[in-house]
């Protein structure tokens, strides 16, 4: 974001990030691209019209676990059971989106898309739950009385679903 011009960023008024696997390396905290991340809400929140804006996040699924060699989140465990999984994969999504709640009670929308690579309706309808994920993720920004269905979202289809 930083190639357009700091005056024409209050014109943005929908704006979408898509992230995939490979990206999540480089986004974790600490991570080579985090402070990258870190510039681009704060170009958001000083230059957007972030009440006319709606941001929206897609995230493309990875499995994190802890790596207690390492010290940080790693990729992919065969041994995780689900809930496992699931605390793993919402503690990694929470960090991630955590600064974006900088710009909560100035934000028009916030709407967060998971696509965890399972099976979908023909209308786009998940039949796995990422729906209640994404409702935490969305409150976490917005705050708890925040409901993204009243405020426009839709389904997302993916190319690859």
């Amino acid at each position: 974001m930083s190639r357009i011009p700091t005056s024409a960023i209050r014109f943005i008024k929908t704006l979408r990030f898509e992230f995939e696997p490979a990206d999540w390396a480089s986004f974790r905290i600490g991570g080579p691209g985090w402070g990258h991340w870190i510039d681009v809400i704060e170009l958001l929140s000083e230059y957007a019209n972030l009440s006319i804006m709606t941001l929206e996040i897609r995230l493309e699924d990875m499995i994190y676990t802890r790596n207690e060699e390492e010290g940080h989140l790693s990729i992919f465990d065969a041994t995780l059971n689900k809930r496992e999984y699931e605390v793993n994969m919402l503690n990694a999504y929470s960090n991630f989106l955590l600064p974006i709640a900088i710009l909560k009670g100035r934000l028009k929308n916030f709407f967060v898309h998971l696509n965890w690579g399972t099976s979908v309706t023909g209308d786009g309808q998940a039949l796995d739950g990422r729906e209640v994920v994404e409702r935490k993720l969305e409150s976490l920004v917005m705050g708890e009385e925040y409901d993204a269905w009243k405020r426009g979202k839709v389904y997302r289809v993916y190319a690859w679903i």
